[in-house]
């Protein structure tokens, strides 16, 4: 199966969860494509990083014709945050699919709160 036109949106590998996954999707699938917006470097300016990726999200999906579908993943709190963002710069341009886990408190408003 080959998945050069789906554009895949979730953390940078990591040694579980969802970054798990997309390091495996990334070494079995064909025309795998994935940009991270959450960096698993500790030093990583944040906000800086997840700016650079919408950038190069939107780049992408204006230069590459073949991608024509956003696979986004996300959890709650800021990863619901930054991909709502994604999604409300998407919306009505690009059909966007959305992988969000059964236990993700995000239609809590009380989640969207920092942890004491």
């Amino acid at each position: 199966m080959n998945f050069n036109h789906v554009l895949f949106i979730g953390p940078q590998n990591e040694k579980g969860g969802i970054g798990a996954v997309l390091e495996t999707y990334r070494t079995e699938m064909n025309g795998f494509s994935m940009i991270s917006t959450y960096p698993s470097d500790a030093m990583v300016n944040k906000p800086f990083y997840f700016l650079k990726q919408i950038a190069r999200i939107f780049k992408l999906l204006i230069t590459d014709a073949d991608v024509n579908i956003l696979h986004i993943h996300c959890a709650s709190r800021g990863s619901f945050m930054r991909k709502a963002l994604v999604v409300f710069l998407a919306k009505g341009t690009f059909p966007v699919v959305k992988s969000i886990p059964a236990d993700a408190p995000v239609l809590d408003p009380t989640a969207l709160k920092s942890p004491p």
